[in-house]
């Protein structure tokens, strides 16, 4: 019997000092006799994440910043707000940026892109068009308006950071900086093709920094409701951008400036020349 082998095992000893304690030996117990096999342990496995997940999470945390950016500025934006606003874990930011300012560069990278590829297709229209197109030309400063005015977000983050000494205000800036230069080579290319000698190039440099410096004046406007209407404020941009080109080409001496001009049925006014 079983209980038998566990008594049969039982030793008894005197330890010096001590009571006399038994001591247990290797018994023969029943079970020995059995080959049992344990269960290999094995690691748990994690569950899977779905695919685009990761990706996701960091695009939510991105637009998060976008937002407190545009409210509250750079100092709006924290670890526990930008969170807190993405309704996500704050150790869930670490998995994603190393430091907020790792993540405000992402997201001010995110809005430079987005703008970048709207001059880029805007560009593109513009250049399929010539300059006495009047209807596409002023159909070229209402879709910027546009841009401004349905995406107000990149707007603010454009026109509040771009002077700014920080990340969001060196890519902003940066991004200024490569619009200017890409609107400075469209003028000079235009400028030669109407006659512009080289030496009047810092003149057409100035005019494409004060059409730049009025293009974001437009847009602060409509970003900021104190103009709604962006056909008439498309217009007057495109009269501006005008009245300078020919002021431009008066004082270079490739026109006299003694063409009359008269009104289209948009009210923008035209030279009888390019009417024609």
């Amino acid at each position: 019997m079983a209980s038998d082998t566990v008594i049969s095992s039982l030793e008894f000893r005197a330890a010096p000092g001590w009571s006399v304690v038994p001591s247990v030996r290797r018994a023969a117990w029943p079970l020995d006799s059995r080959k049992v096999t344990m269960p290999a342990k094995t690691q748990a496995k994690r569950p899977r994440r779905p695919r685009g997940t990761r990706e996701a999470t960091r695009e939510n945390l991105l637009d998060a910043t976008v937002r407190l950016l545009q409210h509250g500025g750079v100092a709006a934006v924290t670890t526990v707000a930008v969170t807190r606003e993405a309704g996500l874990a704050q150790s869930g930011f670490y998995a994603h940026f190393r430091n907020v300012e790792e993540c405000l560069q992402a997201a001010a990278e995110r809005v430079a892109s987005q703008i970048c590829q709207f001059i880029a297709d805007d560009r593109r229209r513009i250049h399929e068009t010539t300059p006495d197109d009047l209807v596409a030309q002023v159909a070229h400063y209402k879709a910027i308006l546009a841009f401004f005015d349905e995406h107000r977000t990149l707007g603010e983050v454009l026109l509040r950071h771009r002077l700014a000494p920080s990340p969001v205000g060196l890519v902003m800036g940066g991004l200024v900086e490569s619009i200017r230069k890409d609107l400075i080579d469209d003028c000079w290319q235009l400028a030669q093709s109407s006659g512009v000698a080289d030496e009047h190039r810092s003149r057409v440099v100035l005019m494409a920094e004060l059409i730049v410096a009025q293009v974001l004046a437009a847009g602060e406007l409509l970003i900021e409701r104190r103009v709604d209407d962006r056909q008439l404020l498309a217009e007057e941009l495109f009269l501006n951008v005008k009245a300078m080109v020919n002021d431009l080409l008066l004082r270079c001496g490739v026109n006299d400036g003694t063409a009359p001009t008269k009104p289209t049925s948009s009210g923008i006014p035209v030279d009888k020349a390019s009417a024609s």
